[in-house]
């Protein structure tokens, strides 16, 4: 192959990668403002400036739209949670931020928490997705036992719970907080949730 063939197979490899990123950033968009089932794939393609044949080419329904975009959510909270789990700061220290970043990203995100629940509701009516969505859920499960193994690595402590259980608390009493937070939001749910993270945690100083 030569150079000018690897660049223009490169370019077409960025090209696509691109497009794909610009209809997730639309579905993003659209599921914000119309919610998961008042949004279509022509909204989403018009939105992203693609046709709706250039959808389909990377996503095979809105269904797998919203599992990329949660793919990347989860990403990113599951970085912050291993990040700040590897810092070798007090627990205290690893319990305040990570408060300060969850209800800073619930409230910059208040659109997503609704998404979330109408599409876990969808799941639940169809097999298959339902599948999909707990295999995403499953993974970043295993992602926060890794991070709390390797924290544990450095501690003489253990925790009040198992490693699977105590991630499995984490990812659950979140799911609870966003609901909640909906509902009630003048509930001191930032009080309550580092209290919960401190029963679960503090044995990892």
């Amino acid at each position: 192959m030569t150079n000018n063939q690897k660049k223009q197979r490169l370019s077409r490899m960025e090209a696509k990668a691109q497009t794909r990123q610009d209809l997730l950033t639309a579905a993003g968009i659209e599921f914000a403002q119309q919610g998961f089932h008042g949004t279509s794939i022509d909204r989403i393609a018009e939105q992203a400036g693609y046709t709706k044949g250039a959808v389909y080419t990377h996503f095979s329904s809105k269904e797998a739209l919203y599992l990329d975009l949660l793919h990347a959510h989860l990403a990113k909270t599951e970085h912050t949670f291993e990040s700040l789990m590897a810092s070798g700061k007090p627990v205290a220290f690893v319990i305040d931020e990570l408060s300060k970043n969850y209800f800073s990203e619930l409230e910059k995100n208040r659109d997503w928490a609704i998404l979330t629940v109408e599409f876990f509701i969808h799941a639940m009516r169809h097999q298959d997705i339902k599948l999909q969505l707990v295999n995403k859920i499953r993974t970043a499960q295993k992602n926060i036992e890794t991070a709390l193994v390797n924290r544990l690595n450095h501690s003489n402590e253990a925790l009040p719970m198992t490693i699977e259980q105590t991630a499995l608390a984490l990812l659950s009493f979140n799911n609870g907080i966003d609901l909640l937070s909906l509902i009630d939001p003048q509930q001191a749910l930032p009080n309550v949730y580092q209290s919960v993270l401190k029963l679960l945690l503090t044995k990892l100083d």
